[in-house]
């Protein structure tokens, strides 16, 4: 099959522990950024970052709820928690021009960072953001899984490479 074109996101659902709807929501995922250091010196032609093998910057993820419900409290809670946001992603098939919309899963472990109970006004959306911390992510997309992240077990796979798996030797992790 040649590269889909991506067109849109055509609905999406938020679940915990794999089976709890949570809510409706406008989710931001984490920006997976690595940890970097500046590279300068004597005979080296000036500065360069260079990325920090399988290290990463702090992730978060916000939830923007519509209103405050029950199942939107379970971010309330001060616990690590598993949550689903599972994409349906329209694509469109060069080929034959056809649309196609395939199922992502991003899974994350987070840990609550803060409850935004958003402002009241007759006839609106209340917008409850919710803030999360996240030390693991996983994505699988059509029902292969293309990466996944771990801090806590230092796991760096992208497209079927582990790239922390030098690290972990070196370390005697593995």
């Amino acid at each position: 099959m040649p590269a889909l074109l991506p067109l849109q996101t055509d609905n999406y659902s938020i679940w915990k522990d794999g089976y709890r709807f949570i809510g409706m929501s406008t989710t931001t995922l984490p920006n997976l950024a690595n940890l970097t250091d500046t590279l300068k010196g004597a005979g080296y032609g000036g500065e360069q970052n260079y990325a920090v093998q399988s290290h990463y910057g702090d992730w978060e993820t916000i939830f923007n709820f519509h209103n405050i419900t029950r199942e939107s409290l379970e971010l309330m809670r001060q616990d690590s928690m598993l949550i689903d946001c599972l994409p349906a992603i329209q694509y469109q098939n060069p080929e034959d021009h056809k649309i196609l919309v395939l199922g992502w899963r991003i899974t994350m472990m987070v840990q609550p960072r803060g409850f935004d109970l958003g402002t009241l006004e007759v006839g609106v959306k209340q917008n409850v953001a919710v803030a999360a911390g996240v030390t693991y992510i996983k994505g699988v997309f059509d029902g292969e899984v293309v990466f996944e992240k771990d801090k806590v077990n230092l796991k760096d796979e992208v497209l079927h490479h582990d790239y922390a798996r030098s690290v972990r030797l070196g370390i005697g992790m593995q």
